[in-house]
């Protein structure tokens, strides 16, 4: 059994910093984005607001606050899959998920080129891929760009496959991981985007867990920064 991997890193997201002092959530497996679609097949896009209850790691109540109400049942839905930290005490948790359409250029408050855009763009991914991560959103008004410092990957996890997960996998696979590389340099909250079986999802989570970065800093403080790895690769 062999597993040839067909390409690699994919350059980290940019961002912005100023991070909020909130207080979040990880989770070691969320759900793909939000996709809503109206009665003529096109995506809703916006943003809803709820108040999600967890405990032991998986959600209880996700209620209503505010925004698009019509995304309310997917928001929920959603979050049901969300397994995150189990020895965190049971609390509320308000966050704003997002929608975006993939077909429609993403728009922003300042001219083209204008480094604040990276910013924005910054919290609609933590918004759309990691909403329980409020921790990880910027406030746009209080950031300047210029003191930021991108995540650097120090050592790539090779990816490994196990007898069992061998014996029942062939062929090639392309899955794009979006995930966040915290302040201690590791991985979390991984988001897959790929419709490959959850056996090669597992196969790359692990070669990302043993990865390490330098996490991305602002004034040389730490902070959660969202990066992309994208891979193709073949099992014979």
């Amino acid at each position: 059994m062999s597993i040839s991997l067909l390409a690699g890193f994919a350059a980290p997201l940019s961002h912005a910093a100023a991070l909020s002092t909130d207080v979040g959530l990880k989770c070691e497996r969320a759900a793909r984005p939000l996709t809503v679609l109206d009665a003529d097949g096109k995506v809703v896009a916006g943003d809803v607001t709820v108040n999600a209850r967890f405990a032991q790691g998986q959600v209880e109540q996700v209620e209503f606050v505010s925004g698009r109400a019509e995304l309310l049942p997917a928001a929920q839905e959603t979050l049901r899959q969300y397994r995150c930290d189990k020895a965190a005490p049971p609390r509320g948790l308000t966050m704003t998920l997002s929608v975006v359409d993939p077909k429609v250029p993403m728009t922003f408050s300042h001219p083209k080129g204008d480094p604040r855009n990276v910013i924005e763009a910054h919290n609609r991914s933590i918004r759309s891929n990691f909403p329980t991560r409020i921790d990880a959103l910027f406030n746009l008004a209080e950031t300047d760009p210029a003191r930021l410092k991108n995540v650097a990957i120090v050592r790539e996890g090779q990816l490994e496959i196990s007898p069992e997960e061998g014996a029942h996998l062939r062929g090639r696979f392309h899955v794009l991981a979006v995930f966040l590389v915290d302040t201690d340099g590791k991985t979390s909250d991984i988001v897959f985007h790929s419709d490959a079986p959850q056996a090669v999802f597992d196969i790359v989570g692990r070669a990302l867990r043993r990865s390490s970065f330098r996490p991305a800093t602002y004034d040389g403080v730490p902070y959660p920064s969202v990066a992309e790895r994208e891979y193709r690769f073949e099992i014979e």
